[in-house]
């Protein structure tokens, strides 16, 4: 709530910007309340292509949205959504307090009687083995999984377009590019031969971590980071520890939800003794929803992830 409130405060203070140069501006709609701005009919029809490139026409704005997955919840409440989400995922009731009483529905394991009951207009989901019975089914599905930072801005985009918000979503992403500048503009400044390598860990048994086109690798290069998996073939590759202790990283992330996280911090990992990171206490457990979640806190997880890479422990 309160980075929701971050990202409020800076749209206001765009919007206030606006309105002292061109006069009186819209009420913004990033506030966790119903969209004020009004669907106008000649925005539609509408054809927006989600990050698998599967292409979606809409006739006119969804009113009943399934929100199946963190990322979908935040983007919907950030757009002023709130009043068109019809069900969410157990894992948005818990880090939202903002959906508190609507219908929830474990998305591993989806009634789908329960699910057509539910007369949705659109669902928001990530890529899984429930997408292509969902779309026998007639139902329309956008799929959330950004391999980078434009992707997250241009997810805020095409919402805001499908739901009859365009102006909102502008705003929006302009809010958040504004926020990232700042960050962008010190990266910038770090010689290339000075950033630092970074190895990313999700789970450690066996061992997936970020790899190049996942959402993580693209948050690590915005903050002056080098992914040493930058050469995988896959998002999330399954990777043996040779491999990374050759590769020798500088800092190590791990997600709190990674049971293997605590032996990296505490050096005592069997075999990862001489990894750098290790060894000058760069092991740094950080939170799942920040560098794993794409959405409004994007500018906060880069900001994160280079106090850690530049002005952390060990710096």
């Amino acid at each position: 709530m309160r980075n929701r409130n971050r990202l409020l405060s800076l749209l206001m203070l765009l919007l206030l910007l606006t309105a002292a140069a061109c006069g009186p501006a819209p009420s913004p709609a990033a506030d966790n309340h119903p969209a004020q701005e009004e669907a106008a009919p000649s925005l539609f029809p509408v054809t927006v292509t989600d990050d698998l490139g599967q292409e979606l026409t809409f006739t006119q704005p969804p009113q009943r949205i399934g929100a199946f997955v963190p990322s979908a919840t935040d983007l919907l409440l950030t757009l002023g959504m709130k009043d068109r989400i019809a069900v969410v995922d157990p894992y948005s009731a818990a880090q939202f307090p903002e959906v508190e009483g609507i219908t929830q529905m474990d998305t591993y394991n989806i009634d789908f009687e329960f699910l057509v009951a539910q007369k949705l207009d659109l669902i928001l989901t990530l890529p899984g083995q429930y997408l292509d019975r969902m779309r026998e089914l007639g139902l329309k599905v956008y799929v959330l999984q950004p391999s980078d930072i434009e992707g997250v801005y241009r997810n805020f985009l095409n919402i805001g377009k499908v739901a009859g918000i365009p102006d909102t979503a502008d705003e929006v992403v302009k809010g958040l590019r504004q926020a990232m500048q700042p960050i962008l503009e010190k990266v910038a400044r770090i010689p290339e031969d000075q950033r630092v390598t970074v190895y990313a860990e999700n789970w450690n048994d066996p061992i997936y971590a970020a790899g190049a086109g996942s959402y993580t690798d693209a948050l690590i290069r915005a903050a002056g980071g080098k992914n040493i998996l930058h050469d995988s073939e896959q998002p999330w590759p399954q990777v043996n520890a040779e491999d990374i202790i050759a590769r020798a990283p500088e800092v190590i992330l791990v997600t709190a939800g990674n049971p293997g996280g605590e032996e990296l911090v505490k050096g005592t990992r069997p075999g990862w003794e001489s990894v750098p990171a290790v060894v000058n206490r760069r092991v740094y457990v950080v939170p799942d929803e920040l560098i794993s979640q794409p959405g409004s806190r994007v500018a906060e997880a880069v900001q994160f992830l280079y106090q850690l890479f530049y002005e952390g422990e060990g710096r």
